[in-house]
């Protein structure tokens, strides 16, 4: 081994070594709970995705499908996770969260989302930027996305946030389709009811970043009766086609999953096909449409809805 690799390997181990000292991942039990790593990982990848087998987290996972089965069989055993025919393929085994599976990645969550806040307290929100930024741009190297475009990041709403929402749907729509300032009032009035009786237990607003600019956006409303409503997707005109709209309403899907939404709706323009596309690519289905003039425009405005 040449000097110079030598040299980057140790620096690689010596951070591996601080990371998983800053995290406390040697330790037996993660976050404090009755969990190892590997089976709050399992929970973690199922809250994130439906319809996985045992060999598709053995694949995302690297790991000997024996100790993987052994890990889910414990986790069955503690009636966090169950097994069903696969709807595709009567042959395969799809696995699921159980309630009781929920509840558990919901403290898990919680858990982990406290230690993060407890470990970025006295970092300003300049050196937060730059250590999501690291972590992304590491990610880009292994899948091989275009280091000269800017990473795309994703982040939760932060003070001056829900004027950007307002603003930008304002001139967009305005550029793009010809709305008046009626729209900006319809965007307006509700997101800062949607400010001021925030729920962060089951509601979040997403922000996607370009390096240090804001190139989209969405969130999760709750509408009661176990209703989530996805809101104020948007995404800048120059970041379009980079995927930055399915990865946000991805995030919100997976939010919704965790919180135990059993629905999610959203409403949409009949002519608006990107949207539609991405909405359709992940499931929503349209469920009903209603034609009426509204910001200056006769418009046909579509329902679509996700079972989850």
């Amino acid at each position: 081994m040449k000097k110079t690799e030598s040299d980057t390997c140790e620096k690689i181990r010596e951070f591996n070594r601080f990371y998983t000292n800053l995290m406390g991942l040697l330790n037996h039990r993660l976050y404090g709970s009755s969990h190892s790593l590997a089976e709050a990982r399992v929970l973690f990848h199922l809250g994130e995705q439906a319809a996985l087998t045992a060999s598709d987290l053995a694949t995302q996972f690297r790991v000997d499908p024996g100790y993987l089965s052994r890990v889910i069989g414990k986790l069955e055993r503690q009636g966090l996770v169950s097994r069903k025919r696969s709807p595709d393929d009567s042959r395969k085994q799809v696995l699921a969260l159980t309630g009781s599976g929920k509840t558990a990645l919901d403290g898990l969550i919680g858990e982990s989302n406290r230690l993060i806040a407890d470990l970025l307290a006295d970092v300003s929100h300049r050196d937060r930027k730059r250590m999501v930024d690291a972590m992304a741009r590491i990610r880009s190297i292994y899948t091989g996305v275009n280091e000269k475009q800017d990473l795309i990041t994703i982040r939760s709403k932060q003070p001056g946030d829900i004027g950007y929402v307002i603003y930008r749907h304002g001139v967009l729509y305005a550029q793009e389709y010809g709305f008046d300032e009626s729209f900006d009032l319809y965007v307006g009035k509700p997101i800062v009811r949607f400010a001021e009786n925030f729920d962060p237990e089951k509601e979040n607003l997403w922000i996607a970043e370009a390096g240090s600019k804001i190139v989209g956006t969405v969130a999760v409303v709750n509408a009661g009766d176990g209703l989530a409503q996805l809101r104020w997707l948007l995404v800048e005109p120059e970041t379009r086609g980079r995927g930055v709209g399915k990865k946000l309403v991805a995030e919100g899907i997976q939010f919704c999953r965790r919180k135990g939404y059993r629905e999610i709706f959203l409403w949409t323009i009949d002519y608006l096909a990107a949207a539609r596309k991405i909405y359709a690519d992940a499931g929503f289905e349209k469920t009903g449409a209603k034609t009426s003039r509204v910001w200056g425009q006769d418009l046909t405005e579509e329902r679509w809805c996700l079972k989850l």
